[in-house]
């Protein structure tokens, strides 16, 4: 098991005709769970899964204040040679 905390950053820029229409950035709460089995002795395959959710604020809900949630998950497999 593992998991980790931090933060997303993300910038947008919308260029039209060499000037900028729209220029918008965000940085937001991160956070990363998961873990894995391997399934053998010497030779092993390893399973593993994360969830990444990034909570992000956005601009809907009540009183223009809301909260989006991009939910993430990462599946992973391999081999483990001991």
């Amino acid at each position: 098991m593992h998991g980790i905390l931090g933060a997303a950053h993300s910038r947008v820029s919308f260029p039209d005709n060499n000037t900028f229409i729209a220029d918008s950035s965000s940085t937001d709460f991160a956070l990363k769970l998961g873990g894995g089995v391997d399934i053998g002795r010497r030779t092993a395959l390893r399973l593993s899964v994360d969830y990444a959710p990034i909570f992000g604020s956005n601009n809907s809900g009540a009183n223009g204040q809301g909260v989006s949630t991009a939910n993430n998950v990462i599946f992973g497999i391999g081999v483990r040679f001991k």
